[in-house]
C-alpha cells in the first residue's frame, strides 16, 4: 500500500508501518530510493535529534541532499511527504499540511476519535501558551503532533523511531 496515494490507511486496525511505502519507497530502503528531483530541500540533524541550523542550509541543495544522506536528517519534498534518513536508509516518513487533508482532522479531539487512545501524549508550550501536542501511537508507529496556536494537525511521522 502506498500511503501517499491514501493516508487514511493509518485509520485501519489492520494497519502496518512496515507493510507500507510513500512514492514507492519503504521503511528501511536506502535514502538514494528517493526521488531526487522531488526533494526541495533538506535538514540535517545534530547530536540531539534536532534540526541543525548551520551553514548546512547554505550550501547548494545538491550539497546537503548528499550530507543528508550521509549525516542523517530530513529530505523534504515539494508534496508535503518527506523522508528522515539515519545511517544512509530511510527510517521515517513525515506527512505535512496538504498530505494529510484527507484525513479530515479538524479538531484535537478529532486524533483519538479517529485512531483511538495514544500510548502518551507530551504537552508542549512556549512562553507559557500551549504549543503542541503529540501523540505516540506505538503499535501503529505514529507520532501526530497537533500545533495548538494554529489549532490544526501539524504533521505525522510514521516508523519505529519518533524524531521531530
Amino acid at each position: 500500500m502506498d500511503i501517499a496515494n491514501d493516508i487514511t490507511g493509518i485509520f485501519s486496525d489492520q494497519w502496518s508501518a512496515g507493510s507500507v511505502s510513500a512514492r514507492g519507497v519503504k521503511l528501511g530502503d536506502a535514502a538514494d530510493c528517493v526521488e531526487k528531483s522531488t526533494i526541495q530541500n533538506s535538514t540535517r540533524l545534530d547530536l540531539n535529534g534536532y534540526a541543525e541550523n548551520s551553514s548546512h542550509s547554505e550550501l547548494p541543495l545538491s550539497e546537503r541532499i548528499a550530507s543528508t544522506i550521509e549525516h542523517g536528517g530530513w529530505l523534504q519534498t515539494s508534496d508535503g511527504i518527506n523522508y528522515r534518513i539515519e545511517n544512509g536508509k530511510v527510517a521515517q516518513f513525515g506527512f505535512f499540511q496538504d498530505a494529510l487533508s484527507s484525513l479530515g482532522i479538524s479538531q484535537e479531539a478529532d486524533i483519538i476519535a479517529n485512531l483511538g487512545k495514544p500510548d502518551d501524549i507530551q504537552r508542549f508550550t512556549r512562553h507559557g501558551q500551549p504549543a503542541e501536542a503529540e501523540y505516540y501511537y506505538s503499535n501503529k508507529q505514529l507520532l501526530v503532533i497537533w500545533s495548538s496556536p494554529f489549532n490544526m494537525l501539524l504533521n505525522i511521522n510514521i516508523g519505529p523511531k519518533h524524531v521531530r
